[in-house]
């Protein structure tokens, strides 16, 4: 055969190999949600099930650190922010210590700054930890509000700014994290009249020179002294659950037993509202009453009359995390306290167009009851038993959480899906 012909047949014969794959391929599977517009707003309709078939994934454990270990080098109080750089190192706050300690992308220790007190490099109630636009260290202080700034070998530097309050009034801010050049904080404003208090908790983006760009989200609580109402669904707000991603794209969860996420752009307008067909889960009568005895122990000291209102359900969505590919991971109620036995729990996928694809089960060490989880790009990091620790650091003991809590550990996994 002619080398021009034999060419001809191998084209046609690879052409018709393709063909016939291509046939007996499976075709992409199609979403059977709806988009629904609401008041302007997109509603992504999901289905109960994702796209795709569910699978589990054994994670891959690349190192650990801390634990029961006598090098002071891991030993942490309480653990209560996790980030990292561009290199790969993670900076750990331990809210307790007042302390940053710095790790290796091997876990290998590489130093500890920072330390109680309320003069530069020092701070008091911290509740965020993360890198700036500026490539700077930032430990965010909740009260008195500050964001007190190191570089990168953890010598102190000047306080970044924050925005003024229009009546020159007090500010908190209870949490945050950078989001491509700004910064996302979680703000507390409270305004205090006579027998009665009103208290707006919001997410805003703040420039490195401490201007507001845009508001994200506010929730708003009115309380009458005379008659103080602790109510779960108002206290155990959108503040814990909320991502955003590196460009400054935002997710959160809307309300407490309703499975909505909110998307919004960096300027703080709404992409879309993303909701699945859930069946919300039932607190056994032990696990309400332990939800009743944290609240009351915690405010007994400031309104030890104060009714508390705890609810009859979980949460439908627990926690939510945002990988870099735009993918929103959401924690559900069922995927926390239903996974099976020697899992990190199960996470529902969704895609940036807010389409729930499949869910995933993460096989390891964790255990989302107890233990907190941070997604940096292709890394998963556990922080051990931060529930219990939290509780140890506030002085909340005895209140059925179990036996006294172990020292924490990280658990750094690989996450390659």
């Amino acid at each position: 055969m002619k080398p021009r012909i034999l060419q001809t047949a191998l084209v046609l014969t690879l052409s018709l190999m393709l063909l016939f794959s291509m046939a007996q391929s499976p075709q992409a599977a199609k979403w059977k949600g709806s988009e629904v517009e609401i008041d302007g707003v997109k509603h992504m309709k999901n289905p109960a099930k994702g796209m795709e078939k569910a699978k589990s994934v054994e994670l891959k454990e690349l190192w650990r650190i801390g634990g029961d270990t006598d090098d002071e080098d891991e030993f942490f109080g309480f653990i209560q922010a996790l980030t990292s750089d561009a290199d790969g190192n993670i900076y750990l706050l331990d809210g307790q210590l007042n302390e940053v300690k710095a790790f290796s992308a091997d876990g290998e220790f590489i130093m500890t700054f920072g330390r109680e007190g309320e003069g530069p490099g020092e701070f008091i109630r911290p509740g965020g930890l993360f890198i700036s636009p500026g490539n700077r260290v930032v430990v965010q202080q909740i009260v008195p509000a500050r964001l007190v700034q190191f570089d990168m070998e953890g010598n102190p530097l000047d306080d970044l700014p924050l925005p003024k309050s229009p009546d020159g009034g007090f500010k908190v801010y209870a949490g945050g994290r950078r989001a491509g050049d700004h910064m996302l904080m979680i703000g507390v404003d409270q305004n205090i009249g006579e027998g009665e208090m009103d208290r707006t908790t919001y997410l805003t983006s703040v420039s490195i020179e401490g201007e507001e760009i845009a508001r994200f989200h506010d929730e708003n609580v009115h309380t009458s002294f005379a008659n103080i109402v602790v109510d779960e669904k108002e206290q155990d707000g959108f503040a814990n659950r909320w991502v955003s991603d590196p460009e400054g794209n935002v997710a959160l969860a809307m309300e407490h037993q309703a499975y909505k996420v909110k998307v919004m752009t960096p300027d703080g307008k709404v992409k879309h509202i993303i909701e699945r067909e859930y069946d919300s889960l039932k607190r056994d009568a032990e696990t309400k009453q332990i939800f009743t005895d944290i609240y009351t122990t915690a405010v007994a000291r400031q309104a030890p009359n104060a009714v508390i209102k705890i609810n009859d359900y979980h949460k439908d969505i627990m926690s939510l995390y945002i990988r870099d590919n735009g993918e929103i991971w959401v924690l559900s109620s069922h995927g926390r306290y239903d996974k099976p036995d020697n899992t990190l729990g199960t996470f529902d996928i969704f895609d940036i167009n807010g389409h729930f694809v499949r869910q995933v089960t993460l096989e390891g060490e964790g255990d989302p009851e107890n233990d907190f989880y941070f997604f940096i790009g292709d890394r998963l990091y556990v922080a051990t038993d931060m529930i219990g620790a939290a509780v140890a650091s506030q002085g909340l003991g005895g209140l059925g959480m179990g036996e006294e809590a172990d020292p924490m550990s990280i658990i750094c996994y690989e996450l390659n899906l």
